[in-house]
């Protein structure tokens, strides 16, 4: 089940959207719980109460404030890309203001069916690929962290260190070259000693990384090519 929120002071495109999105749930298989917010003020209350949304689709021009000010409050509150951000409106104009907010996706009004299934199957397969688990084994107990939850790994001392988004740190003993193999190529090897995620990466030049912790991470010179090419896709989308 996938939950969402949608935030637009347009009752009618409200309840159409949810329309939709109940016939996608019914021709996709999925399941989708939603709820529908009409100004900003009333979904980062929720949020701030810490509601858990798997995504929101949230309108730029709100009578009480703007879905831009929305966004950055919700980046700025959770301090990472968390919660892909869905913006529709009726202008386009919009690229820069929104490029440090991050959005997954934009549509324009009027909302055509065939886009909108386009972004949730997007949306959908990103999400179950996120709730994919890294499972490990420390002082003989199994432990396991949800992929999305996982900022980086880093090795030392034989050991591998797991950084999450709470900025908790988990160890077990093993080797780096193994957890590669294991994710499957989710996360981005970036040096011997660092794999990350490259959703929480907050700035990028051509040796190294910040991530959303605010740790700054090299990135070997015989990595940096692969790097910068998996950076600039996921920028670009």
């Amino acid at each position: 089940m996938y939950k969402l929120a949608i935030c637009d002071d347009d009752i009618k495109l409200c309840n159409k959207l949810e329309e939709e999105i109940r016939s996608y749930e019914k021709s996709h298989n999925k399941l989708f719980e939603i709820e529908i917010y009409y100004d900003g003020e009333g979904i980062l209350r929720r949020l701030y109460n810490h509601e858990h949304f798997d995504f929101i689709i949230l309108d730029i021009c709100l009578k009480d404030t703007t879905g831009i000010d929305v966004g950055k409050k919700i980046r700025a509150f959770y301090e990472t890309f968390d919660i892909p951000i869905i913006y529709i409106s009726t202008f386009k104009d919009y690229a820069l203001q929104l490029f440090k907010i991050r959005p997954f996706n934009f549509l324009i009004k009027p909302i055509h069916t065939n886009e909108l299934y386009a972004v949730l199957d997007e949306l959908c397969q990103r999400l179950d690929t996120q709730k994919q688990f890294f499972t490990y084994k420390n002082c003989n107990q199994y432990s396991r962290i949800p992929y999305d939850k996982i900022m980086y790994f880093y090795s030392k001392d034989k050991k591998v260190y797991i950084t999450t988004v709470d900025k908790t740190t988990e160890e077990f003993w093993g080797k780096l070259r193994d957890v590669e193999t294991q994710t499957n190529g989710y996360f981005l090897s970036i040096h011997k000693s660092f794999l990350i995620n490259c959703n929480f990466v907050e700035k990028y030049t051509y040796d190294n990384v910040q991530m959303a912790d605010g740790r700054l991470l090299s990135i070997s010179p015989a990595k940096r090519k692969s790097v910068r090419d998996a950076v600039l896709q996921m920028i670009q989308g």
